[in-house]
This record gives C-alpha cells, structure tokens and sequence, in this order.
C-alpha cells in the first residue's frame, strides 16, 4: 500500500456516475494503480433463511 491512496482515496464526483477506483490485491487492500473503470461487484450478502413460527 503507498502513500498516494492515503493523500487522495476519493477519486470520483458524488454527482456524477464512477468512472475510476483504486484496485484491490487479493486481500482487500488498495495497491498504487488506478483503473478507469468501474469496480467488479465480488460481495453478495446472503439472504437470511425465513424464520418458522411455532405454534398455529
């Protein structure tokens, strides 16, 4: 991880649509590159198993 991330981590406008991120190496953990892209969706949270009622 460098300097350069820490000095300027907000990369895109809130008004407008990402164009750019930082990549990620395979920890998580931002590396020196910028990509002119929008970032891969790799996290779905898991849907909770319905609950079952006792009784009636």
């Amino acid at each position: 991880m460098t300097a350069h991330f820490f000095n300027g981590p907000i990369l895109n406008s809130p008004y407008e649509y990402p164009s750019r991120h930082w990549e990620l190496d395979g920890t998580g953990q931002p590396t020196d590159r910028i990509l002119e892209r929008r970032r891969d969706v790799s996290f779905v949270p898991p849907i909770p198993v319905a609950r079952t009622r006792k009784g009636t």
